[in-house]
């Protein structure tokens, strides 16, 4: 999937690459606590974690690494 590339990289970073790459998809966005639950909110930015597609829409997984 072209979209894998933006997998890890922060919320902004990611939404630029894909945006590059496609324009016909509309964008869920679904915030987590992260991979681990001692990370939060003031120690980063939030990452892209997991993407998915699904028909017209592609899914982001957000959180904190």
């Amino acid at each position: 999937m072209e979209f894998c590339s933006a997998v890890g990289l922060t919320l902004k970073e990611g939404i630029e690459i894909i945006s590059q790459h496609s324009d016909k998809f509309i964008l869920n966005i679904k915030k987590t606590n992260g991979l681990n639950k001692k990370f939060n909110e003031k120690l980063d930015e939030p990452r892209i974690l997991k993407i998915t597609k699904n028909k017209k829409y592609l899914n982001l997984l957000v959180g904190y690494f």
